[in-house]
């Protein structure tokens, strides 16, 4: 697992404006649940039909999500950390065990935005997978490593 602290990211040649770059970033979504938070969802959501999907639901960043209901949680355009933050709040509630998320943040100089949301990613039970660069955005894609806490008897 890479720390935050060695966190370097690699300048790829894409636009993330185009639904495709986001959603090539998301891997294999064949016949997973997926739920887009924020704005700018449309183009996502018929990208992902299209590429097999079998539920895409979109979520504002105030509602609130039912829970374990997604494999993926994706936020296509992040302004702030305070979106950032509520983002990863609603992800965590949404996201089934071993779910993923991926988040595009406007890139500030020297990555500083992308630091500090990836530092937070253990606060919501995350783990970094990956950042890039795209473009004036940067990627980040995490994931839950284990399933839901155990319960007691």
């Amino acid at each position: 697992m890479r720390t935050v602290e060695t966190l370097r990211l690699a300048p790829i040649v894409n636009d993330a404006a185009n639904p495709n770059t986001v959603i090539s970033a998301c891997g294999n979504v064949r016949d997973e649940r997926v739920l887009i938070v924020g704005h700018d969802s449309l183009e996502p959501m018929c990208a992902l039909i299209r590429r097999g999907a079998r539920q895409v639901t979109t979520l504002r960043l105030t509602e609130r999500p039912e829970p374990h209901c997604a494999d993926l949680v994706l936020a296509p355009h992040i302004e702030s950390e305070t979106e950032a933050a509520g983002f990863l709040a609603v992800a965590r509630r949404a996201l089934a065990p071993f779910g993923r998320i991926v988040l595009l943040l406007p890139t500030e100089t020297k990555d500083r935005m992308a630091r500090r949301v990836a530092r937070m990613l253990p606060t919501y039970a995350l783990s970094l997978v990956k950042a890039r660069r795209l473009g004036a955005w940067t990627l980040i894609a995490a994931e839950r490593p284990f399933g839901p806490p155990a319960t007691r008897a």
